[in-house]
C-alpha cells in the first residue's frame, strides 16, 4: 500500500498556524492567571479584613497593636530577639499563616531560627526578629500585606468609634514583602532596618509619581496623591518594590481591605493617605468617599 508523506510546504503551513494561536493563546493564558491570583488575593485581604474584625471584638474595639514591644506599657525591644507582630496577634483568627503571602508576591519567607530566645510568648513559627532585615536573621517576608498604622501602632490606639466611614477607610493592604510587624528604632548592625510592615500610605513609583512638596496634615485640599513612602523602606525592601511595586501588584493596582470587612481592587491614583511618616496620634481628612489612610 503506497502512503503519502506531508511535504516540507505543509508542514511548514502547519508549524505557522501552530505558531500563530500560540501568540494568541499565550497573552490569554497569561491574564487568566493573573486574574486567579488577583481573585485569590481579595479573598486573602478579606480573610485578614474580619480577622481584624474578629480581634477587634474580643478586644474593647481596638485594633492590634504592631508589635509586641517598645511602646508606653510594653517591654523595651531587644536585637535578636523574637517578638510578635500584628500577623502574630491575627494567627489564632486566620489559622493558615500562608493567607498572609500574596500570590502575586514572589519573596521567600525567612523563617524564624529556631532557638531564637522570645520577648514572651513567640513560639511554633510564630514571631518575627527584632533585628537586621538585611543580614536576614529570621522572620522575614512573611508577609505580602501591612496594616493601616492610624488604627493602632505601638503609641496611639483608635477605637471603632473613631472611625467615621468604615466602609472606605483603609485596614489592610498590598504592601512590600514584610515582618508582619512594624520598623523598630535600635541598636541593630544597619540601624532601622527592621522590614516595615505598617504604614499611613501606600508605596508608588518614585520614577513615575516623584514625592510632592508635602501636606498639612489634616487638609485633604492640601493632600499630595503622588506621595511616595518608598524612601521609607528597607533596602531590601526597596530593591523588592523596584522589581514590581506593591501599589500595581495585580494589573496596575492593587487590593484594600477596609474597616467594614470588605476588599477590593484600586489603582494608586485613587488612594488617600498621609503625606509624612505621623508615628503619634490618628489623621485626620477622610472625605467618606474616596479609600482613604486618614480617620
Amino acid at each position: 500500500m503506497k502512503t503519502r508523506a506531508f511535504t516540507l510546504i505543509e508542514l511548514l503551513v502547519v508549524i505557522a498556524i501552530i505558531a500563530i494561536l500560540a501568540a494568541i493563546l499565550f497573552p490569554v493564558f497569561a491574564q487568566a492567571k493573573a486574574a486567579a491570583k488577583k481573585a485569590s488575593a481579595v479573598s486573602q485581604v478579606k480573610q485578614i479584613s474580619t480577622s481584624f474584625i474578629l480581634y477587634s471584638g474580643d478586644y474593647d474595639g481596638v485594633m492590634p497593636i504592631i508589635r509586641e514591644c517598645s511602646g508606653p506599657g510594653l517591654p523595651p525591644c531587644e536585637a535578636g530577639k523574637v517578638a510578635l507582630g500584628w500577623v502574630d496577634l491575627l494567627q489564632p483568627y486566620v489559622k493558615n499563616m500562608q493567607v498572609f503571602k500574596s500570590p502575586a508576591d514572589s519573596s521567600t519567607p525567612v523563617p524564624v531560627p529556631a532557638g531564637l530566645p522570645a520577648i514572651s510568648s513567640a513560639s511554633g513559627g510564630l514571631g518575627y526578629v527584632l533585628g537586621d532585615s538585611v543580614l536576614k536573621p529570621g522572620g522575614q517576608n512573611r508577609s505580602s500585606y501591612a496594616m493601616n498604622m492610624n488604627l493602632a501602632n505601638n503609641i496611639f490606639v483608635s477605637s471603632e468609634s473613631s472611625v467615621q466611614y468604615p466602609s472606605n477607610t483603609i485596614l489592610t493592604f498590598d504592601f512590600a514583602p514584610n515582618s508582619g510587624g512594624g520598623i523598630w528604632k535600635g541598636p541593630m548592625v544597619h540601624t532601622n532596618t527592621e522590614q516595615r510592615g505598617a504604614s499611613y500610605n501606600i508605596i508608588r513609583d518614585p520614577r513615575i509619581q516623584p514625592a510632592g512638596p508635602g501636606c498639612v496634615p489634616g487638609d485633604l485640599a492640601g493632600y499630595d496623591p503622588t506621595v511616595s513612602f518608598f524612601s521609607k523602606l528597607t533596602p531590601d525592601q526597596q530593591a523588592m518594590e523596584r522589581q514590581q511595586y506593591s501599589s500595581t501588584r495585580h494589573n496596575g493596582g492593587a487590593i484594600y481591605g477596609f474597616v467594614d470587612g470588605h476588599a477590593k481592587f484600586y489603582k494608586p491614583q485613587n488612594i488617600y493617605g498621609q503625606c509624612d511618616f505621623v508615628f503619634t496620634t490618628a489623621d485626620t481628612g477622610n472625605n467618606g468617599s474616596t479609600p482613604d489612610f486618614r480617620l
